[in-house]
């Protein structure tokens, strides 16, 4: 029992807290087919469109597998992170990355109502 907790100890501290670094580990082609490695979680947040929709997996890759969105990297990628289309400036204070995204939906369903208002039938 005590051997397994310090396993679990030992991927916890590194492998998975290095899934959000820019530290690229893979677990190799057998091991990727069952764990998620920090490489294919940095992959998961690329903005390449082959990378999109892949690699949902928070420990294991074979749900992955199943559902047909495993992504394992042959070799090393060279990413760029971030949300395709998205304006950097929207991302660069905390108050932004809090509140921007319910100014946003306000100001979509204020344009929606509007655009509803105008089409309707006057009598």
């Amino acid at each position: 029992m005590l051997g397994f907790n310090v396993i679990l100890f030992a991927y916890h501290s590194f492998a998975f807290q290095l899934r959000h670094t820019h530290i690229w580990l893979s677990y190799g082609p057998v091991l990727s087919w069952i764990f998620i490695s920090p490489a294919q979680h940095q992959v998961h947040h690329s903005t390449d469109p082959k990378h999109w929709d892949k690699n949902f997996g928070f420990m294991f890759a074979f749900w992955d597998a199943i559902w047909g969105s495993l992504y394992i990297p042959r070799a090393r990628e060279t990413l760029h992170f971030g949300v395709p289309g998205a304006d950097p400036q929207d991302f660069s204070t905390v108050p932004k990355i809090y509140f921007l995204p319910f100014v946003k939906a306000a100001r979509w369903f204020q344009r929606r109502v509007r655009r509803a208002s105008a089409e309707q039938p006057r009598t």
